[in-house]
């Protein structure tokens, strides 16, 4: 596993995306009130350009020259599962603490930085979610084809939303008790319930990934 994580780094510092993702997510960072949108703008961009790594393992067969490597297809599923988590870690807890920082040095006290962190938390753990959608349909399909399963995907989860406001509707359903019952809880409290949703979904899309892996033919 560790050449395969080597491999990723490689590729991942021979992205120029690197050198603009930062810098224009923490002057996100210092042009609004609060520093979610820097913070989020840079983790979904990073976990991005770590799933879209796969292409160039696929490129002119470069697959098949991985698979005779030591480690094989189970090192190399859960490689891509560390690398991804590894780098969206370092992200989130570099950018909390320069969010942090701004947000002292703008006067707004401890129960801001508390905020800053929690709500990176939650951000880390959805963007991490984000990719571990991304990683199984890409192993499946392949980049080229996983755009439009990609894109199908988030039809049918609009169009899913739409038949649950409607269905909402005639049914005579109020998500206003849901969203009262919800805002009762602590912002820690949903912070906890999303990381632990996403450890799960990532167990979840690793399983699947392995199991698309497995009956790979290169």
């Amino acid at each position: 596993m560790k050449g395969f994580l080597i491999k990723d780094y490689r590729l991942l510092l021979a992205q120029r995306n690197l050198l603009v993702i930062f810098p224009i997510g923490i002057i996100f960072m210092f042009t609004n009130d609060t520093p979610v949108m820097g913070i989020s703008y840079s983790l979904y961009v990073l976990v991005f350009i770590c799933t879209s790594l796969l292409s160039y393992d696929t490129f002119d067969n470069g697959m098949t020259h991985l698979m005779t490597l030591p480690g094989g297809r189970k090192n190399y599923v859960t490689a891509k599962y560390a690398f991804t988590i590894l780098n969206a870690s370092l992200a989130a807890l570099l950018l909390s603490t320069i969010g942090s920082v701004l947000e002292l040095s703008r006067g707004h006290g401890i129960p801001s930085v508390q905020e800053t962190y929690i709500g990176t938390l939650m951000l880390y753990a959805l963007a991490l979610s984000f990719a571990f959608i991304i990683l199984p349909i890409q192993l499946k399909y392949g980049p080229e084809k996983s755009r439009i399963v990609m894109l199908i995907l988030f039809a049918a989860v609009f169009l899913g939303g739409m038949l649950v406001s409607f269905l909402s509707e005639k049914l005579h359903l109020n998500p206003d008790v849901f969203m009262n019952r919800l805002n009762q809880l602590s912002l820690g409290a949903i912070a906890v319930m999303v990381v632990l949703l996403a450890a799960l979904f990532t167990i979840i899309s690793w399983c699947i990934s392995q199991k698309i892996m497995s009956k790979l033919e290169f």
